[in-house]
């Protein structure tokens, strides 16, 4: 009886191994993760869409943009080291929201530079319309660029877009504490 039980342990400690051998090797040579880079505009596009509005557009040199909501705050995606005569094969991404201020601080946006990791806060006397400004207007801006020469997988460009809509709602409630 004592035989029978070491031979059927024995049994399923065999079995148990077999399959997290092959569980590992089926881990191994699973299919690596899809790339995304700042080519897909339209890709991009449809994971910001998961946060909230987002249209593909172009700004006045004819690169791709994308103009989005979160929440009620306006945004824009702007395209970077795309080829100037086709406007495609853009290599990176910035992330931009402008607020009209009447007298906008240079301190408040160190504060939050400071205070805060992701994204960068400036104070601009005069942004133009590509960044949706009006002329003769003061702004506090909040900026992030990202490099995606190489790509990304999209779960993290799904994380990135999460991460500026969460400090977008951040930025906001700050401006708001800090007017």
């Amino acid at each position: 009886m004592q035989i029978m039980k070491t031979i059927m342990l024995a049994s399923v400690a065999t079995l148990a191994l077999v399959g997290t051998a092959e569980a590992q090797r089926n881990r191994t040579t699973a299919a690596a993760p899809q790339i995304i880079d700042a080519t897909m505009v339209d890709e991009i596009a449809k994971i910001a869409s998961g946060f909230g509005e987002a249209t593909v557009s172009t700004d006045s040199r004819g690169d791709p943009k994308i103009d989005g909501e979160v929440d009620g705050t306006y945004y824009t995606v702007y395209f970077y080291g795309c080829d100037t005569e086709t406007h495609d094969k853009c290599n990176s991404l910035s992330f931009y929201a402008g607020f009209s201020w009447e007298e906008p601080s240079a301190a408040v946006a160190n504060k939050w530079n400071y205070e805060k990791r992701y994204g960068k806060a400036f104070v601009a006397d005069d942004v133009g319309p590509d960044l949706g400004g009006k002329a003769d207007e003061a702004y506090i801006a909040l900026q992030w660029d990202v490099d995606l020469l190489y790509g990304t997988t999209y779960d993290n460009m799904d994380a990135i877009i999460e991460t500026w809509t969460v400090n977008l709602g951040l930025f906001v409630d700050f401006l708001g504490e800090n007017a």
